[in-house]
């Protein structure tokens, strides 16, 4: 294909083709003569790498119970018991090709989102053995919905946009941190200051779970009587932005 190849173009057969489909764009050539070869051959030219690649099923839509992998479930299971405690763990699933790692993945995400957990994903690429931070450059592009295409300024303002986000988060779980301290204390007026605060930065982040646990706070203290209804209290709390 090199030599059918302009400078500048990536050519490739139709086995190729069928291995690379879920990681590159491609556009369908004519069929040329190769050398060598009777019949023309279907060629397909690379366009670009597909921003969040996915893996190729060999039997799309069909799906049977997994099998013999019980043990794995469990040990799996009680990884995730351990992190929701506090202490962190890192898993391998090692085997050979085509012994069902993927799908043991598959099946633990379904549990672990029972659980609320939030899934990130980074995956590492034949074509990218020899650079040790793809898996975690993949996962930042994932999660900030930065695609390979992007220009320079708009990766910057994706990842501004994120770290804004996150600030607003930050300031979040601090408001409804204050907010619990002063129930606790009996300072209702105060509490239900933290929590307005709080539920209106969880809504900026798109956070409308976490939002409707605060409020749902916010309601229990509504019939509650103020301590101090002379005074208007006002939570605030200093942003390092």
């Amino acid at each position: 294909m090199c030599s059918l190849a302009k400078p500048g173009e990536i050519l490739v057969g139709a086995e190729t083709y069928r291995h690379s489909l879920g990681y590159f764009n491609f556009v369908s050539l004519d069929p040329v003569k190769v050398k060598g070869v009777d019949s023309p051959v279907q060629i397909y030219e690379v366009i670009s790498l597909i921003d969040q690649p996915k893996k190729i099923h060999r039997f799309h839509g069909l799906r049977a119970d997994l099998i013999g992998r019980n043990p794995e479930l469990e040990l799996l299971t009680e990884a995730l018991s351990r992190v929701w405690s506090g202490k962190g763990r890192l898993v391998s699933i090692c085997g050979n090709a085509g012994t069902g790692k993927s799908r043991l993945v598959e099946e633990f995400k379904i549990i672990s989102k029972r659980e609320k957990v939030h899934w990130r994903e980074g995956q590492c690429y034949p074509y990218s053995r020899n650079f040790t931070y793809i898996p975690l450059i993949d996962l930042l592009n994932r999660t900030l919905g930065i695609g390979e295409s992007d220009p320079p300024k708009l990766v910057r303002e994706k990842i501004e946009s994120a770290r804004q986000i996150g600030a607003k988060g930050t300031l979040a779980q601090a408001y409804r941190n204050w907010g619990n301290f002063f129930k606790d204390k009996g300072d209702i007026d105060k509490a239900r200051d933290c929590f307005t605060e709080s539920v209106a930065y969880f809504r900026q982040c798109g956070s409308d779970a976490l939002s409707k646990q605060v409020e749902t706070k916010q309601s229990a203290l509504a019939e509650s009587p103020t301590n101090k209804p002379e005074k208007k209290s006002v939570c605030g709390l200093v942003s390092g932005e």
